[in-house]
């Protein structure tokens, strides 16, 4: 369960607002502590009093400061009980005897002695044991109230030494510990009593030269260390092979019929080497089974080796005087184990001939590793319960299609769990449930020839899912592809789309020049597309005549005729309307009465235009000048820009939210907000809006996620804090933050002291030791 660590205080306001536990422990808790009794207590309020000599508690019962430790005035009254009479004289209370006290002699012990009764004084009542017997020193009073010696008591004790004769110390004989040569004894008269043994000989021994012991005292080892020097002995060439010394002995030795003697008065050692003579040895083998090596020398006797084969493994075979031969036995036996490294790029297997050899002996439970070998037990015990494909059958007639009969007559064949048969030949199974080709049983039970019935079987029906499906085609109402059930016969039908909002597939009737409609109907739309090949602009007399040549999908400049509902110039300003066109006055300019379009035009749109009238390509620029005025530069009078008389917000419903204000004159033209119909719900936050950005100097889209990330971000801050008490800068500018601390480990609350210092800047502290594991900050400003 999380914990809340509280780091600070908790001041609970008075008028019932208390702390309520539900049953739950109020774990290792500290009572106030004071040196004096709080002022203005309440019934049931406690504290600890600190001051040296008290250190007590004391709880409030609504008059007074009670100790509860039981020294206070716990008892209020005294009141006498059976036999107990009870007197008080100011704030002395006496208590005395009113019963009566009388003896009877119990199972080992008599009272003697009459009833006796008293008020004050003491009573004595004597007792003795009434047990028979007589009791001394040797005796003891046994469970049937009788003085007797017990079975078993102490007989004697064996004292023995390392020479002498064992003695047995009989009860009342005496042992003496005398001392001898370097040895003392003592006997204390204590509890218990003390024989002491002491040391009276050689005390402690100090080394000397050449000398070295273990210990001063107790078992101690003396070591000679000889003033010696060493003696190097080397070969012919000089290399030294050991050394000798005083302490170690140079030895002489010979072998093979060599000889040392030792020459005492002349200091001499003579070494005699043996004879040499030439032996000729023939190496030769005896015969039959576990034959010898015979080592036959020319002269001597022969040495013979027996080479003898295991009865259970291996045979060795003499042939002629020059050949052993080891074989396997025919009956091999391994007491251990057998390892047999193979090569499997050559073949090496271990093969069984005959056609009726096996392995026998396997283990079952010692199977673990993918590389044993397994049993026919183990098999059999891995299989058991599993299934066992049988055959076909007639589910009618149970004839079983390799013969026999499954579910018919008396005959009919005994089954053992796991028997597995699919139906060949649709029929009833057992007259009672209808079976189709491809299902299949499998039994459940074992069955004696002739026993088996419905209910040893589980049923495998193959024909529960789809057993035909049917096509069929049609207009899309909601799915492209519906299903007239889920099993069973199945008829799937796939639809056209047939407009709105309905999905289907893309119906047939369309070609290289029409669309798919939202009707769902193939059309050619009324902009077929196509090429603008020019624009010819020419003046007649008063009259100024604009020509089109070709068609385009998005043209540059496209004007249909006088009153067209739309037109473009670079897809950015519509012009709506141009009722009509005014007779061109030379010197004074063009003047459009009605110019309509849909968003704002900066001095950068134009549109290249051929006035047929004159052999120079003409440009027209629609602007807004540095008095927001929305001017049109006039081509064959570059000097003479005349600002537009009207300007009239759109109505296309693609361009909602234009708002132009006025129509002549000064014209301002933006987004009409309130004008539009409320969304009614919270955002989508991929929804839009037009921000201008003032690094690009430009307008951009900005979804709603993008100010919900830049708001959030500037309105709150976090940080991680190691100690109490720093100052943590927030940087958000105002007093009305909130702040949240958790365990940066187990991230569980923390409530401890915060102080704003500043509208940036805000303190944390707490009491007791600042957590290991650190904490996490969280601020928040609320606006």
């Amino acid at each position: 369960m999380a914990e809340i660590n509280y780091y600070a205080g908790i001041n609970m306001i008075p008028n019932g607002n208390d702390i309520l536990m539900n049953q739950n422990e109020l774990q290792l808790p500290v009572i106030d502590n004071e040196s004096t009794a709080p002022s203005s207590p309440v019934q049931g309020q406690m504290y600890f009093d600190t001051t040296a000599g008290d250190k007590t508690m004391y709880f409030y019962n609504g008059t007074a400061w009670i100790e509860m430790d039981g020294s206070g005035s716990g008892v209020a009254t005294i009141v006498g009980g059976d036999g107990i009479d009870a007197t008080a004289a100011g704030t002395e209370v006496t208590l005395d005897s009113t019963a009566s006290l009388s003896t009877s002699p119990g199972s080992f012990v008599d009272f003697t002695g009459s009833t006796l009764t008293a008020a004050t004084g003491a009573i004595a009542i004597t007792g003795d044991l009434s047990a028979t017997g007589t009791p001394s020193g040797t005796n003891f009073l046994r469970g049937d109230n009788v003085w007797a010696t017990p079975a078993g008591s102490y007989t004697s004790w064996s004292l023995e030494g390392d020479t002498g004769p064992a003695t047995d110390i009989t009860d009342g004989s005496r042992v003496d510990f005398t001392g001898g040569t370097g040895i003392g004894t003592a006997v204390t008269a204590a509890t218990p009593n003390l024989l002491t043994i002491t040391n009276t000989g050689v005390t402690s021994i100090v080394a000397g030269s050449n000398i070295s012991i273990s210990a001063a005292t107790g078992a101690v080892t003396i070591t000679g260390t000889a003033n010696t020097t060493s003696l190097g002995i080397a070969d012919s060439g000089g290399t030294e092979k050991f050394t000798v010394t005083d302490t170690v002995d140079l030895q002489f030795a010979a072998a093979g019929g060599a000889s040392v003697a030792f020459d005492n008065t002349n200091k001499r050692v003579t070494y005699t080497a043996p004879s040499n003579t030439n032996t000729e040895y023939n190496l030769l083998t005896t015969n039959g089974s576990n034959p010898d090596l015979v080592l036959d020398p020319t002269t001597g006797t022969d040495a013979i080796v027996n080479v003898n084969g295991i009865s259970t493994t291996v045979k060795v075979t003499g042939s002629g005087t020059n050949t052993l031969e080891f074989d396997l036995v025919d009956d091999v036996t391994i007491a251990a184990s057998l390892s047999v490294t193979t090569d499997l790029s050559v073949g090496d297997d271990i093969a069984l001939t005959g056609g009726t050899s096996k392995i026998t002996g396997l283990v079952t439970n010692q199977i673990t590793n993918d590389t044993d070998a397994a049993n026919k037990k183990y098999v059999d015990d891995l299989v058991a319960g599993g299934l066992t494909f049988k055959d076909g059958f007639n589910a009618g007639t149970g004839a079983i299609d390799g013969g026999g009969n499954l579910t018919t007559g008396a005959s009919r064949v005994a089954v053992s769990v796991g028997d597995y048969y699919v139906v060949t030949t649709a029929g009833s199974f057992y007259g009672s449930v209808a079976l189709d080709i491809g299902d299949s049983v499998i039994a459940k039970e074992d069955a004696a020839e002739g026993a088996s019935d419905v209910n040893d079987w589980v049923i495998i029906q193959g024909d529960e899912g789809v057993v035909s499906i049917g096509l069929t085609t049609g207009a899309s109402t909601g799915a492209p592809l519906t299903a007239n059930a889920t099993s069973g016969a199945i008829t799937l039908t796939s639809r056209s789309y047939a407009g709105a909002s309905n999905a289907g597939y893309v119906p047939v009737g369309g070609s290289g020049s029409t669309f798919l409609r939202g009707d769902g109907t193939w059309v050619t739309p009324d902009n077929s597309g196509g090429t603008i090949t020019s624009i010819d602009i020419t003046e007649t007399g008063d009259a100024l005549t604009i020509t089109e040549t070709g068609t385009a999908t998005d043209p540059d400049f496209n004007i249909a005729g006088a009153g067209a509902s739309t037109q473009y110039i670079n897809g950015e300003l519509n012009l709506v309307t141009f009722p009509n066109i005014p007779a061109y006055t030379a010197g004074t300019g063009l003047t459009l009465n009605t110019l309509e379009f849909d968003v704002n035009v900066d001095g950068t749109n134009s549109v290249a235009a051929n006035n047929s009238s004159s052999t120079a390509s003409r440009t027209y620029k629609v602007q807004v000048d540095s008095g927001d005025n929305l001017v049109v530069n006039v081509p064959w009078a570059d000097t003479n820009t005349q600002n537009v008389t009207s300007v009239n917000a759109a109505a296309d419903a693609d361009l909602l939210g234009i708002e132009v204000s006025p129509t002549t004159g000064v014209v301002k033209v933006g987004l009409d907000i309130i004008g539009q119909t409320n969304l009614g719900s919270a955002p989508a936050t991929d929804d839009e809006l037009i921000i201008y950005d003032t690094s690009a100097a430009t307008n951009k889209a900005v979804t709603i996620a993008n100010l919900a990330s830049a708001v959030q971000g500037n309105n709150g801050y976090a940080e991680t804090i190691t100690a109490w008490g720093g100052t943590i800068t927030h940087g958000l500018g105002s007093f009305d933050v909130t702040v949240q601390l958790y365990d940066d480990t187990s991230k569980e609350t923390i409530y401890a002291e915060i102080d704003r210092t500043g509208t940036n800047t805000i303190v944390v502290d707490g009491n007791g030791t600042f957590p290991s594991t650190n904490v996490r900050v969280l601020v928040s400003k609320v606006s």
